[in-house]
This record gives C-alpha cells, sequence and structure tokens, in this order.
C-alpha cells in the first residue's frame, strides 16, 4: 500500500540466491514478474520480495 525499494531474489531450498528478479523503487499497486526457468531443474524454490521495512518468502514449484 505504500511506494518502496525493492527487491525480488529467487533462491534454492538451502537458502543460495539463484538470481535476481526484479528490483528498484515501485508505486503502490499490482506487478507481474515473469519467471524464465531455462536452467533450473524441476523442484521447489524459494521466491523472496523485500523492501526496506517487510520481507515476504514464498515457495513455488517448477515443474516442466
Amino acid at each position: 500500500p505504500e511506494s518502496a525499494d525493492i527487491k525480488i531474489t529467487v533462491h534454492d531450498v538451502y537458502g543460495r540466491e539463484l538470481f535476481q528478479l526484479d528490483d528498484g523503487f515501485k508505486l503502490p499497486g499490482t506487478y507481474r514478474v515473469n519467471l524464465n526457468g531455462t536452467g533450473l531443474e524441476n523442484g521447489i524454490y524459494i521466491y523472496r520480495l523485500q523492501t526496506e521495512r517487510k520481507v515476504l518468502s514464498k515457495t513455488m514449484m517448477l515443474v516442466k
């Protein structure tokens, strides 16, 4: 609900950061980020949305 600098990253199940999907200043609203899974194996991954004040982590399953 507020403007913020954001960073969206993808991690493996061991917590290692694999790559960054998006970062920068965003106004309040709804955004869509696409993940290109080329080079990733099928499996469980964690994506993390981080701002200066909050962190949100969720899991996703990649099936090709």
